[in-house]
Formats: C-alpha cells, structure tokens, sequence
C-alpha cells in the first residue's frame, strides 16, 4: 500500500511491504522532493525501494528513513548518500544531549530532524502507557520543551 499526498512543493508518502513505488508513481512525481518512512522491517524492502529509485533517478530528490534505530541504520548502510531523517533513538539523544547542555558535541549522522506531532490525545496515551515515572516525567519533560 502506498498512501501519498501532496502540498504545494513536497509530495509525503508512506509505504508498507506489500507493494512497492510504482514506475507511474515516479514518473507522476517528476522533480518533487519525496519523503519516504518505510514502515516494515526486513532487507528485501530497502533494497528493493533503493534499486526502484536508483533506476528512475530519484535519488538525489527522496529523504528517507524509519522510526525505528536498526531499519533506519539499514538504510544508511544501503547508501549513506540518500538524504535520511533522524529516527525517534536518534531524536531522544539528541533531546537529552541537550538538555545536559552538550548536544553540540554529538555526531548527526542524518541530514534531517523531523518531529513526531505531539497532539493532546497522543500525549495522554503515551503517558498511560509509560509505567517507569522516570520515562515518563522525561517524556514529560521533552514534551514540554516542544510545545512551549
């Protein structure tokens, strides 16, 4: 399953392991950057999402990455040139990094930070669902930090 929308300049996709970008689908996007998170584990997706893109010659205008710290590093290893955002590991470093004041001293392996959006319902069911109050009075914390 592919599901796209587009705003004015930037087409936002996300794909899941059943189907891959189709030939029409790249060839319909043109120069539009894209922003890819690939939602499933496994090597067959990476690859085969990275060899589709590297035929049509799309590249040089896709972001990609995961939520998740081992598929998001997987897709570094395939090509450590495609653009890839920060995964959520990488987005709680460098959260905690600076808040002890030394996040100016950590390497970014990635070329963009995108932030989850933090919506009130959202929030009260993170909250529920963290049992550890350390975690949760630091996702507290980080909440706070975003939204004010």
């Amino acid at each position: 399953m592919l599901l796209m929308f587009k705003t004015e300049n930037f087409l936002f996709s996300m794909m899941c392991a059943e189907n891959w970008v189709s030939r029409d689908t790249l060839i319909a996007i043109g120069d539009t950057p894209i922003n890819m998170e690939l939602k499933t584990v496994g090597l067959k997706v990476e690859d085969e999402v990275y060899k589709i893109l590297k035929k049509h010659n799309k590249l040089d205008q896709v972001i990609w990455g995961s939520a998740k710290y081992n598929h998001s590093m997987r897709l570094r290893e395939i090509d450590p040139n495609v653009a890839r955002f920060a995964c959520l590991t990488e987005l709680n470093i460098i959260f905690l990094c600076y808040m002890l004041g030394f996040s100016s001293f950590i390497p970014m392996t990635f070329d963009s930070i995108q932030i989850p959006q933090l919506t009130h319902g959202f929030i009260s069911v993170k909250m529920k669902e963290m049992t550890n109050p350390f975690i949760r009075n630091l996702f507290f914390l980080y909440v706070k930090t975003i939204l004010y």
